[in-house]
Parts: structure tokens; C-alpha cells; sequence
């Protein structure tokens, strides 16, 4: 098992992370010119550790996304990968409506498939932010879409996505793909659990704060670990019931779950994307051959890229659009 440590974490955290003191002062004397609304965000993201961003989404292309999970519904049989479906890996090509629209789905990697997945990654508004924490153009490292609510115990995503060239260099952004009503499983976050002090580490075994194949301990300790923390710490968890288009940042560190779900009539439509750094992005996870807006996706700033494990598989119909073809080829 490699053992990565809190010093790993300490020596790789975001620039904003060390401040001490104001955050006007302190990106002056690092030669740094914010305007006053970027101020005020990093301002809360060093003290609750998250942003929101109202109509952060392009009304199209949450449109056009919701439009590609249904078509790849639909052709499912004509699919070549896993999905997640109730916490367990499927082959898509096996699954039945019923399974996926009924049993919480999961797509991963849905950048990969789908150009309307790259441009809800890539919203303008996001990558600003992305941009001033990493001081550089953030790039997408992961993305899940989910239909229903995940129910999900409180966690923490660094011990789980953990490829970055860094651990703390990571981020993510949730979508709002619906108006998220009571009883969907809405998502939860603990306000100002991202600072150590407040969440601490957990030890996965022999130091590691990594989950590992080999780890002395599971995610079904981690959880109940991370609520009496912030029982001890006197962090009370905030359920998120936003618009469509609103977006949520989170820090790396920040505690965050999902809801149970209490009426099972109702979806939780929600988009999610990990980033880290451009400095950080794993090497040999983008084509050899980069061509702009076939394989690679540029935001100014911000990046995103296909996989090159994923290249030769059957996209969604945005992969094709004319209007994303146009817009990433710029």
C-alpha cells in the first residue's frame, strides 16, 4: 500500500489555504490583482470551505445533457461500458429502465460521451472561480451524472479521487439539473468542515490517508468517523434544495453527503465534476494528438479532454452537435 500522508496534503494545498489574515492583503503581497466580488468568494471559500453560483449552467445545455442520457437509455444495447447502478458496477447493455431511471444511476467519465457534459464542466462562471484557487486554468479530471438522490453516507471525495499530481490539489462542482425539491435526497454539506482542525484525517491504515485495494479500513468506518468530528467540532450538516443551473464548488476537505430519500416519486437530476490544477493533471490522461474541439476542449480558461481509453467508443448525439463543435473549435 503507498502511504500518502497529512504532510503530502500540508505540502500540496491551494495557495488560498495558507493565507492567514484577510484575503485582500494577502493576494497584494503575493502580487495578485482581485476585484472585489472575487474577494468576497474566496472569502467564503476559506471560511465555509464551498461557493455557491446561481445560473452558473447554460439552459441549453443542461438541456441538451438530459437529452444525451436519454438517447444512451434508449441505445443502451448499442453502449460498450460499466455504469453504476445502486452502488454496484453493471454493464450498461444489461441494465433496464427500470433499473436506471428507478435505482439511482450513475454515468461516470459522462465528459467522455458527451459535449454537453464538456460545457457544463467548462461553465464560464465555474472556471473563473477554479482558476483563482489553483492559479491557473483548472482541468477535469472526473464527472458523474446522477438521476436520483445518492443517499450517500458522509464523506470526503480526496481519499477516493486521488489520481491529481497532488492530493489537495482537487475541487468539484455540482450542478443543479432540476429544481431540487424536500425528499429527493438532496445533497448535504457540513459548513467549515473542510479546515483540518474541524475534519481531521482519518487513518486508512499505516498512516495512509488514501483508500487503497489494501486498506486496513473501509469507507463503512469513515463515515461515522466524520460525523462525530463534527459532532465534537459543533458543525451542523446544511441539506441544498437549489434552482436548476445553480452550482456548488467545493473544496476537497469539505464534508458532504446525500440525503435520504423520502419520496420516491421524485429525481434529483445533478451533474458533478472533479478538477484539479492544470500543473496536476495526471500524465498520459489526454490523447497524444490533441485537436481542438474533436478531443480537446478549451474554456479559456479551463480544460477538458477525451480519453484516450475512451476514444474509439460510440458517443452521445452532442459529440456531434454542430453548436459544440463551433463553440470548443474557436
Amino acid at each position: 500500500m503507498s502511504v500518502i500522508t497529512q504532510e503530502d496534503w500540508f505540502r500540496t494545498v491551494p495557495w488560498i489555504d495558507k493565507v492567514e489574515g484577510d484575503v485582500a492583503s494577502a493576494a497584494k503581497a503575493l502580487g495578485k490583482v482581485l476585484t472585489s466580488e472575487e474577494v468576497t468568494w474566496l472569502e467564503r471559500w476559506r471560511t465555509d470551505g464551498y461557493l455557491v453560483i446561481e445560473s452558473a449552467a447554460d439552459e441549453g445545455d443542461i438541456d441538451a445533457f438530459l437529452e444525451d442520457v436519454r438517447w444512451a437509455v434508449q441505445h443502451r444495447q448499442e453502449l460498450d461500458f460499466n455504469i453504476e447502478v445502486r452502488g454496484e458496477q453493471v454493464r450498461f447493455a444489461g441494465t433496464s429502465e427500470a433499473d436506471l431511471f428507478g435505482g439511482q444511476m450513475k454515468f461516470q467519465q459522462f465528459h467522455t460521451y458527451s459535449k454537453a457534459a464538456v460545457a457544463l464542466s467548462l461553465s464560464a462562471k465555474i472556471q473563473r472561480f477554479l482558476a483563482l484557487v489553483f492559479e491557473q486554468p483548472a482541468v477535469v479530471l472526473q464527472s458523474l451524472g446522477f438521476w436520483r438522490g445518492t443517499e450517500q453516507p458522509a464523506h470526503i471525495d480526496y481519499p477516493y479521487v486521488r489520481i491529481q499530481r497532488g492530493i489537495a490539489q482537487l475541487a468539484a462542482a455540482w450542478i443543479a439539473l432540476e429544481d431540487v425539491r424536500p425528499g429527493s435526497g438532496a445533497l448535504f454539506y457540513y459548513p467549515g468542515s473542510h479546515r483540518p482542525e474541524a475534519s481531521g484525517f482519518f487513518d486508512w491504515g499505516r498512516g495512509s490517508i488514501l483508500m487503497e485495494r489494501d486498506s486496513t479500513r473501509s469507507p463503512l468506518e469513515f463515515a461515522p468517523h466524520l460525523e462525530r468530528r463534527m459532532a465534537e467540532v459543533g458543525i451542523e450538516p446544511v441539506e441544498f434544495h437549489p434552482k436548476r443551473g445553480t452550482a456548488i464548488i467545493w473544496h476537497a476537505n469539505l464534508v458532504q453527503g446525500g440525503s435520504p430519500i423520502t419520496d420516491a416519486a421524485l429525481t434529483r437530476k445533478s451533474y458533478v465534476t472533479h478538477y484539479t490544477s492544470t500543473a496536476a493533471f495526471p500524465r498520459g490522461h489526454a490523447p497524444a494528438t490533441l485537436v481542438r474541439g474533436v478531443n480537446a476542449f478549451d474554456a479559456r480558461p479551463g480544460y477538458a479532454f477525451d480519453s484516450p481509453w475512451d476514444a474509439g467508443r460510440r458517443k452521445f448525439p452532442s459529440w456531434t452537435s454542430t453548436t459544440y463543435l463551433e463553440r470548443f473549435s474557436r
